[in-house]
């Protein structure tokens, strides 16, 4: 007896997913992947110091594969060319316009945000948080500063960090409808400034308090407090 599978038609789906792989796919003659002039190419970008120690291992690889192959394959063209294009000179002026308008204000916001990134144990952008407040004058380039700042988490952040204080040192307070879960009911305001807010929520400014007969300070929200009647 003869047993046949049974075909089961692809669906459109598939052959829609299979279009936009063929459009979104990087598409280079083969003109281009075997041009003879793609060791120079590659060995001008490995002259460039401002490359990364991952740029510099694939740059040496695709130059020893190109040696032998006389061609390279598409993927390693396509990250061949980005990495050029990261480093042109057009790339190049671009990083330098934005270093030179790279302000003291800047400077400051984007380490109240990576401070509160490391102090909320934020587990995205650890790297570029340890490159803001560990290494001396540092300057990110403009994605770095798009990536971590220019975000409604941290505009919120610093708008918290930066708001004129509600409450000031010595006030009295008590828990508002937010901070119903707080065991004291009437604090003394001791530290209102330089206290880094850890949510972008509105109202998110952050105090250092002393409730009433305890010994130990807190940190409270704004919106979790009230001025005491």
């Amino acid at each position: 007896m003869a047993y046949f599978r049974r075909y089961t038609p692809r669906s459109n789906a598939y052959y829609n997913t299979q279009s936009i792989v063929r459009d979104t796919a990087p598409q280079f003659s083969e003109q281009e992947l075997a041009d003879p002039t793609l060791d120079q190419r590659i060995s001008k970008v490995l002259g460039n110091n401002d490359i990364s120690d991952w740029e510099k291992d694939f740059l040496q690889s695709i130059f020893v594969y190109f040696a032998g192959k006389k061609r390279l394959s598409v993927g390693q063209y396509a990250t061949l060319k980005k990495i050029e294009d990261k480093h042109s000179e057009t790339a190049l002026a671009k990083k330098k316009e934005f270093a030179d308008n790279f302000t003291e204000e800047k400077r400051n916001d984007i380490r109240i945000v990576a401070g509160i990134y490391r102090e909320t144990h934020s587990p995205y952008h650890k790297a570029l948080v340890d490159l803001v407040l560990e290494k001396d004058g540092f300057i990110p380039s403009a994605t770095q500063w798009e990536r971590l700042m220019e975000n409604k988490y941290a505009q919120g952040y610093l708008q918290n960090a930066k708001s004129i204080a509600k409450y000031n040192i010595g006030d009295t307070v008590t828990p508002s409808s937010l901070g119903k879960h707080f065991t004291w009911t009437h604090a003394i305001v001791i530290d209102n400034a330089g206290i880094l807010p850890h949510t972008h929520a509105v109202g998110g400014k952050r105090y250092s308090v002393l409730p009433y007969g305890e010994m130990n300070t807190c940190f409270v929200e704004e919106r979790e407090i009230k001025k005491s009647r």
